[in-house]
Formats: C-alpha cells, sequence, structure tokens
C-alpha cells in the first residue's frame, strides 16, 4: 500500500511538475512573442515611413523636371534661337515668364529714335560678334529677337540700345569695345492678343 501509494503520488508529483513546467514556458514564451511582434510592427512603419519619404522625393523631382520641361523654346521661332519661356492664359492676356537670360548689346545716344543710320551701325556691330569677333572667334548662329530699348535723355536726346539674344550661361567676350555682355533678369511679360506687352522684373 506505501509503495502503491508512493507510486501513486509521484506519480501525481510528476504531473504537477510537468504542468508548472508547462505553465512556466508558457509565460516566458509570451513576453518573446510580443517583443517579436513589437519589431515586426516597428520594422513595417520604419518601412511605411521611408516609403512615404521616397515617394515624397520623387514628386518633387517629377514637379522639377516638369518645370524645366515647361519653359521651351516657343514654336513661332522656328529654327532659330530665342529666350524659352513658361506660359500661361489669363483673362485676354498671355502670361511669358522668363528666366535669367544672357544678350550681346551695344548703345548709341541719337537725337531721333528714327534714325536708319545709327540702328544700321548697331546691327552690325552686334552682327561681326556673333560672326566671330569674339575672346573665343567662336561663330554663333543668329538669333530672335532683336530687342530694342530707348531711353530719353532730355534736350532731344535718346540712348539707343540694341540686343541680340545669346544662348548659353557664358558667352564670349566681344572683341568691341562698345559691345557688351548683358545678363537680363529673369522676368515675367504680359502679352495681349493684339500682341502689345507690358513687362515686369521679377
Amino acid at each position: 500500500m506505501s509503495s502503491a501509494g508512493n507510486r501513486a503520488n509521484g506519480h501525481f508529483d510528476s504531473n504537477r511538475s510537468t504542468s508548472r513546467r508547462n505553465s512556466s514556458s508558457s509565460r516566458n514564451s509570451a513576453p518573446a512573442s510580443r517583443k517579436l511582434s513589437n519589431f515586426f510592427q516597428a520594422l513595417e512603419f520604419q518601412g511605411s515611413i521611408m516609403a512615404g519619404n521616397i515617394l515624397i522625393t520623387l514628386a518633387v523631382i517629377a514637379a522639377s523636371l516638369a518645370a524645366v520641361q515647361c519653359m521651351s523654346k516657343p514654336n513661332f521661332c522656328n529654327s532659330y534661337d530665342c529666350p524659352p519661356f513658361d506660359s500661361q492664359r489669363l483673362n485676354g492676356f498671355e502670361l511669358r515668364s522668363y528666366g535669367e537670360t544672357m544678350w550681346v548689346g551695344t548703345s548709341r545716344v541719337v537725337s531721333s529714335t528714327s534714325s536708319s543710320s545709327s540702328t544700321s551701325s548697331m546691327f552690325q556691330k552686334l552682327y561681326r560678334y556673333i560672326g566671330g569677333a569674339n575672346s573665343a572667334g567662336k561663330r554663333i548662329k543668329m538669333t530672335v529677337p532683336v530687342a530694342t530699348k530707348v531711353q530719353a535723355l532730355g534736350g532731344g536726346q535718346f540712348r539707343y540700345t540694341m540686343m541680340f539674344y545669346v544662348p548659353g550661361a557664358n558667352p564670349p567676350t566681344p572683341n568691341d569695345s562698345d559691345v557688351e555682355i548683358i545678363a537680363m533678369p529673369a522676368r515675367d511679360v504680359y502679352v495681349s492678343f493684339q500682341q502689345s506687352v507690358r513687362e515686369r522684373g521679377r
């Protein structure tokens, strides 16, 4: 009886011991499972942030490329180089937004803005520049438009300036001291459908 009882008790104690071990193992594995779950959740969250940042970066790049592509050479320039601009249609007007551009120009003080001899002389100076009369000896294709500016000096005198557009950021220096390189800042130009123009610097 005692031996059988001991065996019975031993069997009973063994079962209780096994139960305690299983319970302890379950308690130990639960925190580990939670930690692993939290770890993967953190990875997923960080991955979402990284994906969001990548999407934002791609959106900024796409917007920048679109802005560059919008500022393009207009069709009416045909085969000539001309200043590129971004165009918007407004009420009765077209808004042309130009970036900074480079020009070569020459000026002369005249008593009449309609002096054909003065304008012809200035045109020839600029034409010689693009023909190779520059520090690089470089020939530059004719561009459009030929821009003119008239400034009243008083006493019936006017300063007449004529300019050719020059593509690129660093045009060669003119050989003629009467000719200069002019950096035109970014500007907005309003053009009506009747081709009248109002200009606003930016």
